[in-house]
Formats: structure tokens, C-alpha cells, sequence
């Protein structure tokens, strides 16, 4: 690190990764993610005085991780935000900080990795981290608790407690609070009304309220029947129905519906229906479906022409970043939100793009507060997508090509490998070729004529570098000399990269034919943009092809399947463009 005295002003966008100097603190600004401020995410953020008094005789010893800003003379504070606050409150004016070029994925990482490793970390603290980290991975429960180093039983515990309200919590933190683990367990099963209703009641009341008073209220809390979205067939005669004994137990809201006296029960039905059902309907109509529960409002981005622009927007929609938001919480069971991108550097560049081609009054719209308010709001409608300024349509940013969905991209790569092999058949060097290089990969075989060394050669270059450039009876000598090394080796797998070097076009669109596994690899809403861009669109009138993407996905893959068009020319343009391959030896 460079050990200067002096205040450093300069662009700090043109600095080396990993560059250490000294900065003002004044000069240092909270971690910005796509509009939304991030920052040390323990709720108690209160230092040890051993710790205040270190900064105070030495002031700050270990440097401050930070990024470049948008604004040229500033840095975006990554990790140490403890001794950037302590410094500030004890008038310290320069600290020493250590430049990284860290995307966002990668700050939120390093920040949260940072807050992991303290030794102080409450209760509540480790919820807290067990949210953010199961949002990172995507809801990838085994991933996340390899990162924080726990048990995955240990992280969904964790995970539940992050699910309490934030005046909860805080009295969870609270040591003088009457607040204990065991209450905030039984309350963080219930919406978020609810449970700070209760919270003020309990602090009104300690003594009365004990966990054993609160768990027995809870069982007794009655839900209206007519309200649940599962099927209440078998409630019909449940004996925790009231409705079948209304003499024994009287109704909270006695006005004739049938109550259910058992929530657990009602929880646990209504998380089912949520989580497949409900996620499966979701999946059919729009592709990729993360749980609210699972995913911080930050990491998340709405597509919208907006603010990324019609091309890229369009593009969007094919990418396996997209997704929809299904609420899984307590209450709020079934709401969702659609086009939510997760990938916040690819939203970034995206953004950034149209940005530059946009007027610079063209206003950005920054939906996360949409996202948390399906938390917060028992009033909002099924579907709460956020709103947005009409778009000023700008044709001339860069789009960025979609992420395609690993099973699309299996699809692409058979039609490659089959358009491939149609060469293969009819060109008979080639056959030669890659003869001999199969021989040689697979068996370890290395021949070398006029001196070339083909032992660093990929399987793509031995073929294009050295075997067509050898005359027929030169790889015929080989392939045979190679045969007999062979059969003393093992084999190995077969590239099907190269095949995409050899296919043409017109052979994959003659290929390409609408089957229903196929289709299911798409979304509903991917099939109507599909049959868009075949202009199927164009022939029949309005109402009759919208109607054809009204029912479940497997009526509308039949109903594409049934039409009377004309499918030898068609071909989505995915499969024609080279660079969405993605394909390795």
C-alpha cells in the first residue's frame, strides 16, 4: 500500500486494481446496488469501546475496502464500515483504503463475507446474513450454507427468524427487552400486522405473555376458510372446522363462514399450494419462479422498456436471468411479481447502455420498492407489477444477448450436431480429419509430420491446422498407424463444438421442426413471442392467436402444434446466432 500522508483527489476510476492510498473520509460513500444503499447489515452496529479507543490512540490501522463511484472523485465504501462511522465520529479526517474493481455480485460478496467473519455477530445478525445469502445464490439452499459455513437445518432455522418484522428484531437485540428467541419464533410464522400488533401487547405485558401463553394463543387463532387458495375439500369435515361445531367453539367473526381453528394446518396447506401449484402455474406461463422469502429486494432489477429500451427489453425475455417474484410469506401467499431480473452486472451494462444512447433527461425507474411493499401490504393486487414512465423508445443502445436457459441450449446443440453431421456425411476429407483426430484425442496417438508438434493442438485446431492440410494418403498412413496405438488406450468423449463450425444455416432451419418438448422449453410467454417472430401473428386475425395463449402451457404447445402453418422455414433466431452457442471442447 502506498503509505502517503496526502489527500489523493484524482479519478479513482483510473486507478490498478488492488491500489492502496489514503482518502478523506468525506470523500468515501455507502455501497450503491442499482439505486438501492448497502452497508454493514447487522441490525446492532454498536462497537466495543475497545475498539472506539484502538481508532482513537492509532487511528485506522487496516485499510478500507472500496470500488470506484460513479462520481470520479469518491469511492463506494465495500467492507469496513465500522471504522469509516468510528472515524467519522472521532473527527479522523484520512483513512487508508485499498482500491478493488469488484462488480456488484462480487461487493455484496466481499461485504457479506466481511460481516461473517466477526466473532460478535448476534442471533439476529446471522438471520439477517442467512437472507442475504440465500439471495445471492438464488435461492440455493446448499450453496448458501456452504458459504456460511453451517448446517443447511441451521440456515432455514435462521431463515425463519429473518422472517419476523424489523421492530421484532430489534427487540430481539434488545438485552433489556422482554423479547425472547422463542417468541419471535412463534411470531415470525404470521403476517406482518399481526405479529407487530402482538409484539406491543407482550411489551405491554411481559409477565402475562410468556412463550407457552403466546404458543397457546396461536393455537387457538381462527382463519376464515372461504379466503384459502387451497383446496378445501377435506375441511369440509375437519374437526378443527368450526362450522361443524359452532356450539363448541365459537367464531371471532361470527358471521356465518367456516373457520379453521387449527393455522398451523392452514400454513402448512396454503405453503404447498404456494410452492407447487401455484409456483408450477407460474413456471408454465412465464419460466423461472424465486420465492420472495428467498430474494432481497437489492438484488433484484424490473425489465422495463423504460429504463433498459424495447431492444433490449425484447431480448430480455429470453434470458434464464428473468424471472418472477412469488410471494411465499405469511398472508401474502400467491401474489407475484413479473420481469425481475437477478443478474445485477448484466441489468448494469444493460442499463448503462441505453443510458448512453438516451437523452439525459430520460428517467431511470427503480422498482425494488414494489418488491417490498408485497411484504408490507395485505391491500395489493394479485399480479403488483410496479409502474413505469412512458418509455421514450431509443433504437441505437447495445444490446446485450440473453443468458439462454441450459435446456434451450441443449436443444440448440443437438440441432448443431445433426446439421454438423449432414456435412460430414457428403465431405469425405473431413470424414478423414476428424477420423484421425478422434484416433489421436482419444488415444493419446501423436503424430508429427514436417516437424509440427501436435500435441498442444484442441481437438477444433488438430482438425482445422493440421489433418485437411495432410493429402488423403498421408491420413490414411496415420489413421491406420493410429488404429494400432489406439487399441492399447482408453477412449475419450467426442467435441461437439466443431460440429457448429461446419453447419450452415439453412441446414439447421430445415431441421428445426415444432415438437411438444420442444416448446415446453419455453414459457407462455416465450411461445407468443416466438410465434410473433415467425410472423404467425400475420396469419389469423388478432383475437383468435391471442386466444391461442389464454389456457395452461400444455393447451397452448397443442394448440401451436394444430395450426395449419407452414414450418419448413421457420426457425427462432436463437439457433442462428453464433454467439448464443456457448459451445467448448
Amino acid at each position: 500500500m502506498n503509505d502517503t500522508s496526502t489527500v489523493i483527489q484524482l479519478d479513482y476510476s483510473t486507478y490498478d486494481d488492488q491500489t492502496g492510498f489514503n482518502i478523506s473520509v468525506d470523500n468515501i460513500t455507502e455501497l450503491s446496488i442499482g439505486g438501492a444503499i448497502g452497508g454493514n447489515c447487522r441490525i446492532n452496529s454498536t462497537r466495543a469501546q475497545s475498539f472506539v479507543d484502538s481508532i482513537k490512540q492509532q487511528g485506522v490501522l487496516q485499510p478500507l475496502i472500496v470500488r470506484p463511484s460513479s462520481c470520479k472523485e469518491k469511492v463506494e465504501l465495500i467492507a469496513g464500515y465500522g471504522r469509516w462511522n468510528t472515524a467519522k465520529e472521532l473527527g479522523i479526517k484520512i483513512v487508508p483504503v485499498i482500491l478493488r474493481k469488484f462488480t456488484d455480485q462480487e461487493s455484496l460478496q466481499a461485504q457479506l463475507s466481511e460481516n461473517l467473519q466477526r466473532k460478535n455477530l448476534s442471533i439476529v445478525d446471522e438471520a439477517v446474513l442467512a437472507r442475504k445469502y440465500i439471495s445471492l445464490c438464488d435461492g440455493d439452499y446448499a450453496a448458501a450454507a456452504i458459504s456460511l459455513n453451517v448446517s443447511e437445518r441451521m440456515l432455514r432455522d435462521r431463515l425463519q427468524i429473518s422472517r419476523a418484522t424489523s421492530a421484532v428484531l430489534s427487540e430481539l437485540n434488545n438485552p433489556d427487552s422482554p423479547i425472547t428467541l422463542g417468541h419471535t419464533l412463534i411470531l415470525s410464522q404470521f403476517d406482518q400486522k399481526l405479529q407487530n400488533s402482538t409484539l406491543q401487547s407482550i411489551l405491554e405485558n411481559p409477565t402475562h405473555y410468556t412463550v407457552n401463553t403466546l404458543k397457546s394463543l396461536a393455537k387457538k387463532r381462527k382463519l376464515t376458510l372461504s379466503k384459502a387458495l387451497f383446496d378445501t375439500t377435506a375441511c369440509k369435515t375437519c374437526k378443527h372446522n368450526t362450522g361443524e361445531q359452532l356450539t363448541l367453539i365459537p367464531c371471532e367473526e361470527d358471521d356465518g363462514s367456516e373457520q379453521c381453528a387449527k393455522v398451523s394446518c392452514f400454513n402448512e396447506k396454503s405453503i404447498e399450494w404456494t410452492r407447487n401449484t401455484r409456483k408450477n402455474e407460474l413456471e408454465d406461463k412465464f419460466g423461472t419462479v424465486i420465492f420472495i422469502s428467498e430474494k432481497e429486494p437489492e438484488h433484484v432489477n424490473f425489465i422495463s422498456e423504460s429504463v433498459l429500451g424495447e431492444d433490449q427489453a425484447k431480448s430480455c425475455n429470453q434470458c434464464e436471468s428473468k424471472v418472477v417474484i412469488l410471494n411465499d410469506l405469511p398472508m401474502q401467499w400467491g401474489k407475484y411479481i413479473v420481469d425481475q431480473c437477478i443478474n445485477l452486472d448484466c441489468f448494469k451494462t444493460c442499463r448503462s447502455n441505453f443510458e448512453k444512447a438516451s437523452k439525459p433527461e430520460t428517467t431511470d425507474t427503480d422498482t425494488r420498492s414494489a418488491i417490498q411493499s408485497t411484504t408490507t401490504s395485505s391491500s395489493i393486487n394479485t399480479v403488483e407489477t410496479p409502474k413505469t414512465i412512458t418509455p421514450t423508445i431509443i433504437k441505437n443502445a447495445a444490446v446485450v444477448t440473453p443468458k439462454i436457459k441450459k435446456s434451450t441450449q441443449e436443444d440448440y446443440d443437438l440441432l448443431l450436431q445433426q446439421a454438423g453431421v449432414i456435412e460430414l456425411k457428403r465431405n469425405l476429407t473431413l470424414q478423414k480429419a476428424m477420423t484421425l483426430a478422434s484416433i489421436c484425442k482419444t488415444s493419446g496417438f501423436k503424430p508429427e509430420i514436417n516437424a509440427i508438434d501436435t500435441t498442444c493442438f484442441t481437438f477444433n485446431e488438430f482438425v482445422n491446422l493440421f489433418a485437411m492440410a495432410l493429402t488423403n494418403d498421408q491420413m490414411d498412413s496415420l489413421m491406420a498407424e493410429g488404429v494400432i496405438f489406439h487399441a492399447e488406450h482408453s477412449q475419450q468423449h467426442f467435441p461437439k463444438s466443431l460440429m457448429a463450425q461446419w453447419s450452415e444455416n439453412d441446414e439447421v432451419i430445415s431441421l428445426w421442426m415444432p415438437t411438444k418438448k420442444r416448446l415446453n422449453l419455453y414459457s407462455i410467454e416465450q411461445l407468443q413471442s416466438l410465434c410473433r417472430e415467425l410472423k404467425i401473428d400475420e396469419t389469423m386475425p388478432d383475437n383468435k392467436f391471442n386466444a391461442i395463449f389464454k389456457g395452461s402451457k400444455s393447451d397452448v404447445v397443442d394448440a401451436i402444434l394444430n395450426l395449419k402453418f407452414d414450418w419448413s422455414n421457420a426457425c427462432p433466431t436463437e439457433y442462428l446466432n453464433a454467439e448464443s452457442r456457448n459451445l467448448r471442447d
